[in-house]
C-alpha cells in the first residue's frame, strides 16, 4: 500500500498543537536519526516497534512527533544534502528512514488511521518549515533583505533535501513536492535557491518523473523554468554573501533522472 494515500486529517481538521513538554521517545528519536548502526533495518524496525507500543498515540502526540521529526530534517546534524549524481542511499536519508520506520510500526500496531495521521501532520509540519525558509512573502526567508546566516542557509538547504527524501520514501504526495519546488521558482534569486531545487528533486528520484493519477505534474515543465531560472542568475547572486561565479558552476547529469541539472560546489 502506498504510504502517503494513507494520510488522514484528524477530526478536527486541523492541525493539532504539539505537546509543550517533551515526551520519552524524543531523544532515542533523535537517538535514531543520527546512529549509523541504528539505521540497519532490522534494528530500526525494532526500535520503531518500541516506540509505536509503548505510548498512547492522540494528536496532540503525533503532532509533537512530526515536529520533532522535521526539526530533525532541517539539521545539518541530522540531515544529509547530498547531491551527487550518484543514486542517494538510505545511509543519505537517516531522517526519512526513521520516519518511514515508525509509519510501518504505527500502522501495525495502531492502524491506518493512526499511521495516516502521523502523516498528514508531518507533510503539513515539513511544508510549512519549508515555506518559513524560502516563500519570499515571509518574514525569516532566505532572501538578502534578511541577511540570513550561512548557518540559517545550512538549515534552509536541509530542508529542501529532506523534502525530497520524504518523497522518495512516499512519505509525503506529489502535491506536496511541487507546491515546494513552485515556492522556489517563485522567489528563484540565488545560488542557494538553485541548491535547493537541484537537492529537492535529485533527491526525489525517479519517482518525480512518475505522474501521479489524482494530480498529474509534468516534472519536465518544472526543470524547464529551473533551468532557465538558473540561467539568469547574475554572476555571484548569494543571499549569504557567497562568492561564486557563474564561470565556477558545474553543469552535469543527474542519471537517475535522465534531466540536466545545474548544482554548484
Amino acid at each position: 500500500m502506498r504510504r502517503s494515500s494513507t494520510q488522514s486529517p484528524p477530526t478536527q481538521l486541523r492541525r493539532a498543537a504539539p505537546r509543550q513538554t517533551s515526551p520519552p521517545w524524543t531523544q532515542l528519536v533523535w537517538t535514531l536519526c543520527s546512529d549509523p548502526h541504528a539505521q540497519d533495518p532490522a534494528a530500526l524496525a525494532h526500535h520503531a516497534a518500541c516506540i509505536a507500543s509503548s505510548y498512547p498515540w492522540t494528536p496532540s502526540t503525533l503532532a509533537s512527533l512530526a515536529e520533532q521529526l522535521c526539526l530533525a530534517g532541517a539539521d545539518p546534524q541530522y540531515q544529509s544534502t547530498h547531491t551527487s549524481a550518484a543514486a542517494v542511499t538510505q545511509a543519505d536519508r537517516p531522517v526519512a528512514s526513521v520516519t518511514g520506520a515508525l509509519y510501518d510500526a504505527l500502522h501495525e500496531t495502531h492502524g491506518p488511521h493512526t499511521a495516516g495521521s502521523l502523516l498528514w501532520h508531518l507533510a503539513e509540519c515539513a511544508t510549512e518549515a519549508f515555506r518559513e525558509f524560502w516563500d519570499p512573502s515571509l518574514p525569516h526567508s532566505m532572501t538578502p533583505q534578511n541577511a540570513p546566516t550561512c548557518g540559517y542557509a545550512a538549515k534552509a538547504a536541509c530542508s529542501a533535501a529532506f523534502i525530497g527524501d520524504l518523497f522518495s520514501c512516499d512519505l509525503i504526495s506529489p502535491q506536496h513536492l511541487f507546491g515546494c519546488l513552485t515556492i522556489l521558482l517563485q522567489g528563484f534569486i540565488s545560488v542557494e535557491h538553485c541548491a535547493a531545487f537541484s537537492a529537492a528533486v535529485q533527491r526525489a528520484g525517479p519517482r518525480i518523473l512518475v505522474p501521479d493519477s489524482q494530480q498529474p505534474y509534468e516534472a519536465a515543465e518544472y526543470f524547464r523554468h529551473f533551468l532557465w531560472a538558473a540561467g539568469s542568475l547574475k554572476d555571484g547572486s548569494s543571499v549569504v554573501g557567497v562568492s561564486l561565479r557563474k564561470g565556477g558552476w558545474t553543469r552535469g547529469s543527474a542519471n537517475t533522472l535522465g534531466m540536466e541539472v545545474y548544482w554548484y560546489s
